[in-house]
């Protein structure tokens, strides 16, 4: 049990926290005062000086007076490395798994990558390789392309010039825009080509019409195309990321609703993408 308190102290130890240990000597006053019937252990007691019994007896057994004059109690300090990492909003209580959370921690000191094949389809990040269906893999290295060429006009804390490395709902009602050409592109080139079971998703973004009513309906279907997608993305995710600690860094975050912005938050120097 001190190992895991150690352990967790040094992963989320703040700047104030202490660590200590009580140190009795002689040592073999140590556990003097729990208290056993039948072999088993009662209640947790323990020597200190000037205590009202006169006798106390370790697990075996043996008694000790309670007046020794050398014995003392000493408060130790006990070192520890401050990592200062904080859990991510999100992480689900069966995440808190000493395994899982030790590999979490190397992910997060050494800024794991996230890498995308286009060519094999595949995601990786922290160790493991996250599979995807087309239209989710294709919004999703949107995604990540959209971080890792800082694309300006839509960000984390908003919208305008000033930032950058998100998308919009409405990115996908320009057929010219990055956000389409790309979603398509990686979705026709997909091997799985058509395994969504429906194509008609990227011949209707392309297809802008020209009417009035036929463009309020028109951006209505593309809307609801595109949020479909997103939500797909989301379930896949964190039906296939087993470490539960990698998720809330790999799902998509929200902005404000009524923005409809949405993007990673991994750094875009720790996003690498092959055969764009």
């Amino acid at each position: 049990m001190s190992s895991y308190d150690h352990t967790a102290m040094m992963y989320f130890g703040r700047v104030q926290d202490e660590l200590s240990h009580v140190l009795v000597d002689p040592t073999h006053l140590e556990g003097c005062g729990d208290k056993y019937e039948n072999g088993g252990l009662v209640s947790r007691g323990f020597w200190w000086p000037g205590q009202p019994e006169t006798e106390v007896s370790n697990r075996e057994g043996v008694r000790f007076p309670t007046s020794v004059e050398s014995a003392r109690v000493d408060l130790v300090s006990i070192p520890f490395a401050r990592l200062n990492i904080r859990l991510q909003k999100g992480t689900p209580p069966e995440a808190l798994d000493h395994g899982l959370l030790t590999q979490w921690v190397e992910s997060y000191l050494t800024a794991d990558t996230l890498k995308i094949n286009l060519s094999e389809e595949t995601v990786s990040y922290g160790g493991e390789i996250i599979e995807l269906s087309p239209y989710s893999f294709s919004l999703f290295s949107v995604m990540a392309l959209a971080q890792s060429e800082s694309w300006r006009g839509v960000g984390p804390y908003g919208i305008g010039d000033n930032h950058v490395g998100w998308i919009r709902q409405d990115n996908f009602l320009d057929p010219q825009s990055s956000a389409v050409t790309k979603f398509c592109d990686f979705w026709e080139r997909s091997k799985r080509f058509g395994d969504d079971g429906d194509k008609t998703l990227c011949s209707l973004l392309k297809h802008k019409p020209a009417g009035h009513d036929d463009l309020l309906e028109w951006e209505t279907f593309v809307r609801k195309g595109v949020q479909t997608v997103k939500n797909r993305l989301q379930s896949e995710l964190q039906k296939s990321i087993k470490n539960a600690f990698l998720t809330p860094r790999l799902l998509p975050q929200n902005g404000p609703q009524k923005e409809a912005r949405y993007g990673l938050t991994i750094p875009a120097d720790k996003i690498f993408i092959i055969g764009v």
